[in-house]
């Protein structure tokens, strides 16, 4: 493929200079006593201002005096007035203009508040202005500078600030401000300080029709952010104040910058007063820092006198200005990576030729990369492929955005060429990947992008056949790497990891009032409480939260998507449970807690109480997994929960077995069997506490009133002996340590809740605790879970396919036959009728179909056994 040649130099810094003398066309010093009522200009014949009532003159300034503004209103009597000022003109015939001016301020109030207006009094958004966005989000305390045209157009909408590059200037200290405006550049600038803290390309490269000058306010046709403090020296010039010049100003307080040349030397009067403090010490031909550069060279070309290398880049001012001719106050002149010194000293490449072999590749890229920035040829030229990897230098170079090395043939590690990785986003062959040759792991999923390969195909333990570019391949909700590394086929949305079962999220409500964040005790997705919900009210157990009855944002505590939903689409079972203390019945439903999606219509599980007939009052739970078919709801009734006493509400949801159970202080009060045929759960995305947060028809509705306290989730249906030692010990879980296994099964089994977790295997069968646990086993005798060795049979995904057919993936012995039987209490199991076996491959890999018609029982469970 032939690549495009790219000539790419530098602006000719042999364009003939415009004149630079800046002009000054209006200097208001403010030095003016106390009461005065117009403000004087030290330019003979310009236009004075009409000093407001409310303005207080002769106050201290940064040189001599000041004006003090209020800035309470944005009122005549607030401001100081120019009106159509004579100097207009000038800056409209030049094309440019700089506004200088000191200012003190402590205000952080308001959007921008305006020191120098200058615009039209007669339309609206029409002016230049200067000032400080005391309380503009993201940039308060910034000084701040727009140029608009022609209104509130999207080219000029916002102008510019100093931040972050320069620190907040509403620090009641003084501070140098000015801004600038090319036309034929078009070119916004704003300085702090002597440094240049922003620029602008603007979109409109026009000034505003000009007929008023103001300092104080935006003077615009309807006036409006006033300014607060001190100001003094404004300064108006019709050209573009230099770096020197603003340096000058900035230096010298009071002062405008006067380029007259009183000693006929050549050299400025304050140019040499920045730099010697004199105009006598100095002439024109002298050269201070020996350098090579006259001072008469050095004040033309903007750099420093007193400094042999302004900008430090190894070449001397002189040599650059009269040798090499490059920009000595940029130390890379043609922006190719290398400093100008480096060029002409050590690579002996063109300083103003930012590709000197003219190969497409930039000189400072080659010799990053250790090729030859003088040569086109071979390896060092744009076709060279020096690492052999499919992709010439051109394209490692990919235009300087995010390059690759092109002596490493796999620069990210990743086990792909970088030739191979093209960076499209999305799978084309094993050829052309799409992935990030930067990236071992584009897509973030925790495999490799080599490992990665849809092409391929799954195999358990051996290979993904997942899409490097995606991270989740089947939309499972599991990501790729989690799924492979369980076992779980990440290519199939039926198949999904085997999680722990047990306590997944728990909000003890303990913190204090004006909390803004409900902690999770397991440590993941805490919740924003919202500004009307009040934290560090008494609860059952500590603190707990008191909800307004308002359905809006401010009213709830929102964990969004929240982590631990993964959990239960995996287990295809929950529990939820929270203490409640209200009178509420002024919704048709009252809720506590919510599990749903907030962009499927009416996809949630909640729990609360009902304020609708013939209910009223009562505990209510509701499983809605996709919109108004398949609805299962009960309530406790005629047990009733609204009596302003502490109740514990329970709801546990089971779709193995097939029910719904509502508990009311540790009782059962309701079940339903089976589940109005809704066999899955909601599309989760988001919980809340506080209201029904769902997605369409009526949106997110019935708020709970009265105090919330203790909320916990579980991936699995809680017993009924279990509740109710939640109702018994508010504000303890049956798993306090967290480790996915019952408190009380720990303690009969090991004598405590700390010497194991759910995933130790203290036995030695190849079973870790939470399996015993699940199945009713002994986890310290290996005998009584049969069939398998430390290593040599596990499930490793469980799902129902679309025929309704149970699916069992497993791993054992390579080329090996097993025994499939089933149990209705986890106590005895027998062979299925006809008996049914699965064989595994050579890689291990099993799969056991149990059909739809033996499945069809509310309670079965299932077992590989040898």
């Amino acid at each position: 493929m032939k690549h495009p040649k790219h000539l790419l130099l530098p602006l000719s810094l042999l364009l003939a200079a415009e004149n630079c003398r800046a002009e000054l066309v209006a200097h208001y010093k403010f030095d003016e006593p106390a009461s005065a009522t117009t403000a004087l200009n030290e330019v003979a014949g310009a236009s004075t201002g009409a000093v407001g009532t409310a303005v207080t003159t002769g106050v201290t300034g940064i040189s001599g005096n000041a004006y003090s503004f209020v800035g309470d209103t944005a009122s005549q009597d607030d401001i100081v007035d120019m009106e159509n000022a004579s100097f207009f003109p000038a800056i409209q015939t030049s094309g440019r203009l700089s506004f200088s001016a000191w200012i003190k301020t402590t205000d952080t109030t308001g959007n921008r508040n305006t020191v120098v207006f200058a615009g039209d009094n007669t339309s609206s958004n029409v002016y230049a202005d200067l000032g400080v966005a005391a309380a503009v989000a993201g940039f308060e305390g910034s000084a701040s500078a727009r140029n608009r045209p022609a209104g509130a157009i999207a080219a000029q909408q916002t102008g510019i600030y100093s931040r972050p590059a320069v620190l907040p200037v509403n620090d009641d200290e003084w501070h140098h401000l000015v801004m600038t405006v090319d036309l034929s550049a078009a070119r916004l600038e704003l300085w702090v300080d002597g440094v240049l803290a922003n620029t602008q390309t603007m979109g409109t490269a026009n000034f505003p029709t000009f007929n008023n000058f103001e300092i104080g306010r935006l003077g615009r046709s309807s006036p409006v952010d006033p300014y607060s403090g001190l100001i003094d020296d404004v300064q108006v010039y019709d050209h573009v104040l230099t770096p020197t010049q603003i340096a000058y100003l900035k230096n010298n307080p009071g002062q405008s910058y006067n380029p007259e040349d009183t000693d006929l030397d050549g050299l400025d009067d304050a140019w040499e007063i920045l730099y010697f403090d004199d105009i006598t010490s100095q002439s024109g031909d002298d050269d201070p820092d020996l350098d090579g550069a006259t001072n008469l060279q050095e004040q033309e070309a903007e750099t420093n006198p007193t400094i042999a290398d302004t900008d430090g880049d190894g070449l001397p001012d002189g040599a650059e200005i009269n040798d090499h001719f490059t920009d000595p106050l940029n130390p890379d002149t043609d922006g190719d990576g290398l400093f100008d010194g480096a060029e002409v000293n050590d690579h002996f490449t063109d300083p103003n030729n930012p590709d000197s072999d003219f190969d497409s590749l930039p000189d400072g890229w080659e010799v990053a990369n250790s090729l030859n920035p003088r040569s086109a040829d071979g390896n060092d030229g744009d076709f060279g492929d020096p690492d052999s990897d499919g992709l010439d230098n051109f394209g490692e170079y990919d235009f300087g955005i995010n390059s690759t090395d092109p002596w490493n043939p796999d620069t990210d590690g990743d086990g792909l060429l970088d030739g191979q990785e093209n960076r499209s986003g999305s799978w084309g062959g094993i050829d052309f990947t799409g992935t990030d040759p930067l990236n071992p792991d584009t897509d973030g999923d925790g495999l490799l992008d080599g490992q990665e390969n849809p092409d391929a195909g799954y195999a358990a333990g051996v290979r993904p056949g997942t899409d490097p570019n995606l991270f989740d391949t089947d939309l499972d909700g599991f990501g790729d790497g989690e799924e492979f590394a369980s076992g779980s086929d990440p290519t199939d949305i039926d198949s999904i990891p085997v999680m722990a079962k047990g306590l997944i999220a728990h909000y003890k409500f303990d913190e204090p009032a004006s909390a803004t964040e409900a902690v999770n005790a397991l440590a993941n997705s805490p919740g924003a409480v919202g500004s009307s919900v009040v934290t560090g009210v008494p609860g059952i157990s500590g603190n707990a939260y008191q909800f307004p009855n308002s359905a809006t944002q401010a009213s709830i505590v929102d964990m969004g998507n929240a982590a631990f939903f993964t959990d239960i689409k995996s287990s295809k079972a929950i529990t939820l449970t929270a203490w409640v203390k209200t009178t509420d019945t002024n919704n048709g439903r009252n809720v506590a807690v919510y599990a749903g999606s907030d962009t499927v219509a009416n996809s949630y599980i909640d729990l609360g109480l009902s304020g609708q007939a013939p209910n009223t009052g009562a505990a209510n739970g509701r499983l809605r997994p996709a919109g108004d078919s398949n609805i299962t709801e009960i309530f406790s009734t005629p047990v009733l929960v609204n009596n302003d006493e502490w109740r514990h509400l329970a709801v546990t949801i089971d779709l193995a077995a097939g029910n719904i159970s509502l508990y009311v202080d540790g009782t059962l009060a309701a079940t339903q069997i089976p589940l109005n045929g809704a066999p899955f759960l909601p599309a989760f995305n988001n919980f809340e506490i506080g209201r029904l947060g769902r997605s369409g028809g009526s949106g997110i509705t019935d708020p709970f009133g009265g105090l919330i306290d203790d909320v916990q989730v579980y991936n699995e249906a809680l017993s009924a002996s279990r509740i109710q030692f939640l109702h018994a010990n508010p504000g303890k879980t049956t798993d306090e340590d967290h480790d996915r296994l019952d408190d009380q099964w720990e303690i009969d089994h090991f004598g405590d809740i700390t010497l194991y977790d759910g995933t130790d295997d203290p036995d030695d069968d190849g079973f870790d605790n939470e399996a015993e646990e699940s199945a009713g086993t002994d986890p310290d005798d290996p005998a009584d879970f049969p069939g398998s060795s430390p290593s040599s049979l596990r499930v490793t995904a469980v799902r129902i396919d679309g025929g309704g057919n149970v699916v069992i993936d497993f791993i054992g012995a390579s080329e090996s036959t097993y025994n499939v039987t089933k149990s209705s209490d986890l106590l005895t199991f027998v062979p299925l009728v006809p008996p049914l076996t699965a064989t595994t491959d050579g890689n291990g890999v099993g799969q056991a179909i149990v059909p739809a018609d033996e499945a069809s029982e509310p309670s079965e469970f299932y077992r590989i056994e040898d």
